[in-house]
């Protein structure tokens, strides 16, 4: 050990046991260890001059008479004293100025284009110089020339358009190899092919039958998307674009609808099949995603949602006197169930509830005896009670318990309201009155269920009308 370090120790002992942190006896312990620590390392060292000899308790030395060196000089000048006295300050290293780095802004290489991407830029410049030049041509004569030519000649003209559109893209895309302008020439042909389909329809070339206005229109109009729906398919797969999704998924909805109603059937059967495509979807839908992948997935969840919506529109603006309207709506409320529990959407749950309540109302009125109303409507209302008894009170379907609730009010008031026309005697007031004795029953069970408090003001009113009806019937 160096004998700096030595005398630093001991010194170090000293100011401890001056300072009272060390009493006399830990001091002469301590003294004693430290020289009999020295002299091992010296004889293992092979530093010791002496003979070994057995240990013996060295000579302690008085602390008064330890020679005191001074500390060596630091290295540096901020460097910390090994052991810092009472007498000298430690210093600490002083902290370097900051400077904050200075923001260089960055350099941008500029891409250096290959001698191929050059001969695609100006081709590509050159096609789209084209296509500009084309469609200026293409709208002086039709604004010159249009008047003067016949229904073919324009009809011709269109579809000559069309093929241009395909066959640049094909150019462009096989020969030249520029991917983004044959893209944008196969999607302006696609565009061009239902503009002529339609065009043909409107100069009625194939006659007054196959027109937009004859009576083979929805022949027609089923033909037309049949010719379209397979360049709207390979769109989805050559762009993976949206649109092509969307332009695809409403040609299959036109094609169904036209294929329906060209058969000629009834207005409600054409209706009842449009609904039922909507089922065919819902339980296609896992081949289509495994078909399309999941490039229409997304897409096909709305799609399925609008068209059903479309369908029940349909029925309900539709409406005539037989049973089978009531039948497609009723319809329509089950597909909304299977589109909520399958979608997890609970807003469907009250549309759902409010289809379901009107098909089964509208089905028992037509009979017109009013007892099977009444009983229909206190039937529907336990069936909604027993569905929300299926969930938890706190589960995700509390919509159940809302719409079974309406339910019985609604119920309640219409059985109300009509017992009022009926004369004393008839059969019906008990019918009703026992519809009414459910109803309520069924109300205050949903109100100890739920424990809203909507439900627990209406039921004592509700049971006191019930009491009140019971009175008069009696």
């Amino acid at each position: 050990m160096h004998p700096n370090e030595d005398n630093i120790f001991l010194q170090v002992l000293k100011n401890m046991r001056e300072t009272g942190s060390l009493t006399d006896s830990e001091y002469e312990d301590l003294n004693n260890k430290y020289f009999h620590h020295i002299e091992l390392v010296k004889q293992k060292n092979g530093l010791s001059e002496q003979k070994q000899e057995p240990y013996r308790t060295p000579m302690r030395t008085p602390a008064d008479q330890i020679p005191i060196t001074p500390e060596p000089a630091p290295l540096f000048q901020s460097q910390i004293p090994f052991y810092p006295t009472a007498t000298q300050p430690v210093q600490y290293p002083e902290t370097p100025a900051y400077y904050p780095p200075v923001y260089q802004k960055p350099v941008i290489e500029k891409k250096v284009l290959s001698k191929d991407e050059i001969r695609a830029r100006n081709l590509s410049w050159i096609l789209n110089i084209g296509v500009i030049l084309v469609l200026l041509s293409g709208l002086i004569f039709g604004t010159s020339g249009w008047e003067i030519m016949n229904s073919h000649a324009k009809a011709a003209m269109l579809f000559c358009s069309g093929l241009f559109f395909f066959g640049v893209s094909l150019l462009s895309g096989k020969l030249l190899k520029i991917k983004k302008t044959s893209d944008a020439f196969w999607v302006l042909g696609s565009l061009m092919l239902p503009v002529t389909v339609i065009s043909i329809g409107f100069f009625q070339l194939l006659g007054d039958y196959f027109s937009l206005t004859g009576a083979g229109k929805h022949t027609f109009g089923m033909l037309g998307a049949v010719l379209c729906l397979p360049v709207f398919i390979r769109g989805i797969y050559k762009f993976q674009s949206r649109i092509f999704v969307w332009i695809s998924l409403i040609s299959v909805s036109f094609l169904w609808m036209e294929t329906v109603y060209s058969l000629g059937l009834a207005n409600y059967i054409s209706l009842f099949l449009i609904l039922l495509w909507n089922s065919i979807l819902m339980i296609t839908k896992p081949m289509i995603y495994h078909r399309f992948g999941s490039l229409i997935q997304k897409e096909f969840k709305l799609y399925i949602q609008l068209n059903l919506i479309f369908g029940t529109i349909l029925s309900i603006t539709a409406m005539g006197a037989t049973n089978f309207y009531a039948i497609n709506i009723i319809l329509a409320s089950f597909l909304f169930l299977l589109l909520s529990l399958s979608e997890k959407l609970g807003v469907y749950d009250y549309i759902f509830g409010v289809l379901l309540n009107s098909g089964i109302f509208l089905l028992a009125r037509d009979h017109h005896n009013l007892s099977l109303t009444f009983l229909t409507i206190t039937a529907v209302s336990l069936i909604f009670t027993l569905v929300n008894i299926s969930f938890k009170p706190t589960g995700n379907r509390r919509s159940f318990t809302v719409i079974g609730g309406a339910t019985a009010l609604i119920g309640f008031v219409y059985i109300l309201a009509q017992m009022q026309w009926l004369t004393p005697g008839d059969s019906t007031l008990l019918t009703g009155l026992i519809a009414l004795i459910v109803l309520t029953v069924n109300y205050i069970f949903l109100s100890y269920r739920t424990e809203n408090p909507v439900f627990g003001i209406l039921s004592p009113i509700l049971l006191l009308l019930v009491f009140y009806e019971s009175v008069v019937v009696a």
